[in-house]
């Protein structure tokens, strides 16, 4: 390697920050110092807390116990039942399943019959927990299947329809099997379309949005995206409002408010 490629590989691998060149040599010592400072905060030796980052890097999620897999499915038949009593109630002919069948209950529609894959959520929580803006959602692993997942993935060959339940507010949104992401993410119901429940179709709707009748049709119009009209804070995207960066939108009150906080976080940082 010649001097010229030297410089070159040096200046590539080295980060400016603040006026100041962090060479990899001067950033291994900073890591090192952080890292003494947290085991003398713990109390424990460098090399244990190194080893406790390592396991918690490498192990596997712990294996389901069976109070845990019993309570599940407790859960499910609670969810089951719930569904079958909303269909019976809307005038259809609903049978619930043995145990093992790919699909939960048996509906009987004009197009015939209809298998239906039930999934249950007990609570709302926050999807977006490492985020600044907390987004609260029901939250299904929808093609999981099997305990600890080890199932094939749910398809089109096991049922038609999928049934997510909400089983604290007894809510039920209807989805067809083909249009449900992995995982899909729904509002409460009164949360309004502020943002995006993220999965793989990205709507902007809540859990008591998609009736049994839209699912059956099957049409995908009604599954399109709806137009988010405010920001995660609830400030609507006006013309005077947004700004464009990198090909994304952004509330400018958002930004005004905190750029604004982080002046305020500087001063306080001088003043001590």
């Amino acid at each position: 390697m010649t001097p010229d490629q030297r410089i070159e590989r040096q200046k590539r691998i080295s980060n400016i920050e603040g006026g100041r060149v962090v060479t990899p040599v001067r950033l291994k010592l900073e890591v090192s110092v952080v890292v003494s400072r947290l085991a003398k905060e713990r109390k424990v030796s460098v090399s244990k807390l190194i080893a406790e980052w390592t396991e918690a890097r490498t192990s596997r999620p712990p294996v389901m116990s069976d109070n845990e897999f019993d309570r599940a499915m407790e859960l499910g038949k609670a969810g089951e039942h719930l569904v079958a009593a909303d269909l019976i109630l809307k005038g259809y002919r609903c049978f619930l399943s043995d145990q093992g069948l790919p699909y939960d209950l048996v509906v009987e529609t004009p197009e015939g019959l209809k298998r239906v894959q039930v999934r249950s959520s007990l609570q709302p929580r926050n999807v977006n927990s490492t985020g600044r803006n907390a987004r609260i959602a029901y939250s299904w692993n929808v093609r999981r299947r099997g305990r600890d997942g080890k199932g094939s993935r749910l398809s089109n060959s096991h049922c038609d329809l999928v049934a997510l339940v909400a089983l604290d507010i007894k809510a039920i949104a209807y989805l067809p099997v083909n249009f449900a992401g992995a995982t899909v993410q729904l509002i409460p119901p009164g949360e309004g379309h502020k943002t995006k429940a993220r999965h793989g179709w990205g709507w902007s709707r809540n859990i008591s949005e998609f009736p049994f009748e839209d699912a059956l049709k099957g049409d995908p119009s009604i599954y399109q995206p709806r137009q988010v009209t405010h920001c995660p804070k609830g400030h609507e995207y006006t013309e005077q409002n947004t700004m464009v960066k990198r090909g994304r939108r952004h509330c400018r009150r958002c930004s005004y408010d905190d750029s604004i906080a982080r002046a305020k976080r500087r001063r306080l940082k001088n003043a001590k």
